[in-house]
């Protein structure tokens, strides 16, 4: 496995053609993100009829603002903690052993999971038509391992 940055090959050769039973719709490489100091990352979105989900990846290594970004999300997601709002709730938790932030809001059908994988990749999704258990259970079958590999 390597230690440096993923490459837009790289990204382009893992890219995958579904989750789950959603099709990929869509993708773009090296996307302007706010608050994310690092165009190393793929921008993907996957639809099947009103389940929508908008997967961003980040690689941090080698990108010194992204590793801020990247220690900022562990420290955020490392405690459990949950907080209602008018429409759902914030919380962190764990899922699957992996520390997770959630935005869901119920009212809408509107799911929002942050976290960070396999010491590098800090991952952001959105999604609507479905609860956060059932998108991470989408999220479970990304093989992020691939993108580590020469």
């Amino acid at each position: 496995m390597s230690n440096s940055p993923t490459t837009k090959e790289q990204f382009t050769k893992w890219l995958p053609s579904a989750l789950g039973n959603l099709k990929r719709t869509g993708f773009e490489l090296g996307k302007e993100l706010e608050r994310m100091p690092s165009a190393n990352n793929v921008n993907l979105l996957f639809e099947n009829g009103s389940q929508k989900v908008d997967l961003t990846i980040v690689d941090c290594s080698g990108n010194k603002d992204a590793t801020g970004m990247y220690t900022l999300m562990q420290d955020m997601a490392s405690r459990d903690w949950k907080d209602k709002t008018e429409t759902g709730y914030q919380s962190a938790s764990a899922m699957d052993d992996i520390r997770v932030m959630i935005d869901y809001n119920e009212t809408e059908s509107k799911t929002g999971l942050s976290y960070n994988a396999l010491d590098r990749f800090a991952i952001k999704v959105e999604a609507s038509g479905m609860e956060p258990y059932e998108l991470w259970e989408y999220l479970k079958t990304l093989n992020l391992e691939a993108l580590m590999e020469d």
